[in-house]
């Protein structure tokens, strides 16, 4: 019995230590959502090191400018802008987040700056619609405080990365968010536009 009590020690041990081994090393499959843009250019350059630095981990990431039912899709991470709907679900600010208006050289030397925010009226804006949601009303920050600008185009897409590419091509004016216009503002392929 006492060598069969000794046995059963020992192998309580190996497994305590065997526990104590995996216990903070990270495993599983982890489901994250972001929007497309951002689940491109800012999570996917990420990955080969996180996966790298934890090779027992396992990534889904599906970049979609739709939100997702969390808990019915078995999400574990959304990545997204503004407030938050669902007041079950923990969120955290991880930075803030600014937009901007941008528009192609091309698309300003042709039609020209707008001098004033009233001025987007008469010019092609690109428009983002958010689930049948057309962000068509622009919030405008400045010295003066906010105002709400209607703005109207010949472009509405669903998908942020294909409006921001519309934009690169010159075929209007767009609100942008400053993690997609700063590479490109800096190589000149964008200029802001009503910077104040």
């Amino acid at each position: 019995m006492h060598e069969r009590s000794l046995r059963i020690l020992a192998e309580i041990e190996e497994a305590e230590q065997e526990a104590a081994a995996v216990r903070g090393v990270p495993r599983g499959l982890l489901r994250v959502t972001a929007s497309v843009a951002f689940a491109k250019r800012q999570l996917a350059p990420l990955l080969p090191a996180f996966l790298a630095r934890h090779p027992e981990m396992q990534v889904e990431l599906a970049g979609t400018d739709r939100y997702v039912d969390l808990v019915g899709s078995g999400t574990d991470v959304a990545v997204r802008f503004g407030g938050q709907s669902d007041s079950s679900l923990i969120a955290r600010k991880l930075a803030p987040l600014y937009r901007m208006l941008c528009a192609a050289p091309a698309y300003v030397a042709k039609f020209g700056p707008p001098a004033t925010p009233a001025d987007l009226a008469q010019h092609n804006c690109l428009i983002l619609n958010q689930q049948s949601n057309l962000l068509a009303d622009w919030l405008l920050v400045g010295p003066k405080g906010e105002l709400t600008q209607r703005v109207k185009g010949n472009f509405v897409a669903d998908n942020g990365d294909v409006l921001f590419e519309a934009l690169l091509a010159g075929l209007g004016i767009a609100r942008v968010t400053d993690f997609l216009a700063a590479g490109e503002l800096r190589a000149g392929r964008l200029v802001r536009v009503l910077p104040d």
